[in-house]
């Protein structure tokens, strides 16, 4: 008896995978990209980086991302008037510009921006006792962020290399000029010799 035979199912296509979107790295982030010459962005950061012109060092703002509107504003038609705040120029600070538009009374927009000092300073490679005569070995140079001024360490490892560590500095640690002072040439109760040539 002959039997019927279907013929084998052809296997199905196999489902594409489902992309996903990459995630965006830092550095993909809005504020790191090239705003137009003419717009309140670029106004504000030029403003911005001439208060600290003398310090020497790279800058990283972010503004309030509740003022993107107002940054995009660009054009021959506008003007701006930028008024800093007293007294700070880094950390949180609040920015009011006046926008003088032609054919349009001028009006003012309130932007705020978060204004950090990027340098690289001395850090501990590895821990550091207390007392311990410091060492090339024992330090590297790594790119910190600051809000203030008055908060940036040794920017130079020749400035720490030969030093005295006064407390224990774990790895990591911003070397700052009051953890550090020059090695004693003599300590207490130690014997010296003293040669008088008269």
């Amino acid at each position: 008896i002959a039997r019927e035979q279907s013929a084998p199912r052809a296997a199905a296509p196999p489902k594409p995978l489902r992309q996903r979107s990459p995630r965006r790295s830092p550095e993909d982030r809005d504020d790191q990209i090239e705003p137009a010459p003419d717009s309140l962005e670029s106004a504000l950061r030029q403003h911005i980086a001439a208060r600290l012109a003398e310090d020497g060092a790279k800058l990283e703002v972010r503004f309030s991302p509740t003022a993107r509107r107002a940054l995009a504003l660009s054009g021959p038609q506008f003007r701006f008037t930028v008024h800093p705040p007293e007294g700070r120029r880094l950390g949180l600070l609040g920015f009011e510009v006046d926008v003088h538009e032609a054919g349009k009374p001028d009006r003012t927009v309130a932007v705020a921006a978060e204004v950090l000092l990027v340098k690289e300073v001395v850090v501990a490679r590895r821990p550091i006792n207390q007392g311990q005569i410091i060492s090339g070995r024992d330090l590297k140079l790594q790119e910190r962020r600051f809000a203030k001024s008055g908060g940036v360490g040794l920017t130079s490892l020749s400035s720490a290399i030969g030093l005295q560590s006064q407390r224990f500095l774990k790895q990591g640690t911003m070397l700052e000029a009051r953890s550090l002072r020059t090695e004693p040439l003599v300590r207490r109760g130690q014997y010296v010799k003293i040669l008088i040539r008269g």
